[in-house]
């Protein structure tokens, strides 16, 4: 009986994570699209100016591009790092239970 009531209890706390996280992904990603509509609000005034035109800019982009990409391909394989990891630590936790 200790073994269902661990389990309805195990059962709770999985859903009310599950949910808390549901509910910060989705103020995560409303926060998200109201800055990109700000944005785009805010360089499609900025695109109407008479601007006088800047040689080189469109470099400048790409850089900052490959860069970005580089950063988040660091940030994945570093999460895929730690992930791996933390596998390994519950399974070594697991069988030291058993």
């Amino acid at each position: 009986m200790a073994t269902a009531k661990k389990n309805d209890t195990t059962r709770v706390v999985e859903d009310a994570v599950t949910t808390a996280q549901e509910q910060i992904l989705g103020a995560v990603e409303q926060g998200q699209t109201l800055v990109l509509e700000g944005y785009k609000t805010m360089l499609d005034a900025i695109s109407k100016l008479d601007m006088p035109a800047v040689p080189g800019l469109g470099d400048v982009y790409k850089v900052r591009a490959d860069m970005f990409e580089g950063m988040f391909g660091f940030g994945a394989a570093l999460l895929e790092n730690q992930r791996t990891f933390t596998r390994k630590v519950l399974e070594t936790a697991s069988k030291a239970q058993s």
